[in-house]
């Protein structure tokens, strides 16, 4: 069992836990209490009670803040987007949907009802989910932030939310670039 002490020697957390380690992006640990997972920073406490199945950095995420980042968050069946910056909080709340998965900053793809669509770092939703996958691999085609594939055809979700075909040219590009 773990526990965490200041380095006064003051007890942070009690000797009961079965796994605490520091995560320098959430600049918080990420403690374990026998299969649930949580995250303490020191001087506020649990941001996130140890009540959730997994919690995983997001380590792509170029923050410019040396006090927080991203983390994704699974209770249950559904995934959220925790921040642990400066107004620490719940970004997307863990209760709708089957995946979150990073395509670049402060973009983030989501699974519901088998299909993925892109929502924002602040909820809100750019492209609901309507496409069968969707591709972080963005190389030439820098002013959109994923390309998304539904019924044998590729599209593009530009950075304001607007879809639209991909052109044989841009995919051509795409697939150099790579």
């Amino acid at each position: 069992a773990f526990g965490l002490k200041d380095t006064r020697g003051n007890e942070l957390l009690p000797v009961k836990y079965a796994k605490i380690e520091y995560d320098y992006i959430l600049a918080a640990f990420l403690v374990r209490e026998g299969k649930k997972a949580g995250i303490y920073k020191v001087g506020q406490g649990f941001l996130l009670n140890c009540e959730y199945d997994k919690v995983t950095t997001v380590t792509q995420y170029n923050s410019t803040h040396a006090n927080g980042g991203y983390t994704l968050v699974k209770k249950g069946k559904v995934y959220g987007l925790y921040y642990t910056g400066n107004n620490a909080g719940w970004r997307i709340l863990p209760d709708k949907y089957e995946i979150i998965a990073w395509l670049k900053n402060n973009y983030f793809s989501f699974k519901q009802d088998g299909l993925w669509g892109v929502i924002r770092n602040d909820n809100k939703i750019m492209v609901p989910a309507e496409f069968e996958s969707l591709s972080s691999k963005m190389g030439y085609i820098e002013s959109a932030i994923s390309i998304g594939f539904k019924e044998n055809k590729a599209f593009i979700i530009e950075n304001d939310g607007a879809v639209r075909p991909l052109t044989q040219n841009e995919a051509e590009s795409e697939i150099k670039y790579l």
